[in-house]
């Protein structure tokens, strides 16, 4: 029996050495669980600060595209309307100055015609009459 009994407490050692092992194991995975838990919190926590703030960033970001898209709205429009006046304006010049123009080039290509008829017609005389002094 004495082999009998060396086993049992061999057994008993053992056992007990295991559980031991196992509750120090277990306490070590819920120690982990409990950090890792912890970690996954602070990363969910800072992931809900960082969409909160993109969220807003989105808002101010639309507000600002907005009022940019109605200022340039306003300053298009401003810009088609100057055009449009000073096309018209360019448009009234042009044709004053085409009136104001035509009127007296109109009168004076007559008058440049009729000049060089006389002119001609003069030299034409002058030359007549130095061609009836220089005959014998």
């Amino acid at each position: 029996m004495d082999g009998d009994a060396s086993w049992l407490i061999v057994t008993k050692v053992f056992a007990i050495v295991m559980t031991v092992v196992t509750v120090l194991v277990a306490a070590g995975l819920i120690f982990l669980g409990a950090k890792l838990a912890r970690l996954i919190n602070r990363v969910l926590g800072l992931l809900d600060l960082v969409t909160r703030e993109t969220g807003k960033l989105a808002g101010t970001v639309n507000q600002t595209t907005e009022k940019i898209s109605a200022r340039a709205e306003r300053v298009a429009a401003a810009a088609e309307e100057k055009l449009t006046s000073a096309t018209s304006n360019l448009e009234q010049a042009a044709e004053s100055v085409s009136k104001a123009a035509a009127g007296p080039v109109g009168s004076l290509g007559p008058l440049v015609m009729g000049l060089m008829k006389g002119v001609r017609t003069g030299r034409e005389r002058a030359g007549e009459a130095g061609s009836e002094g220089h005959d014998p």
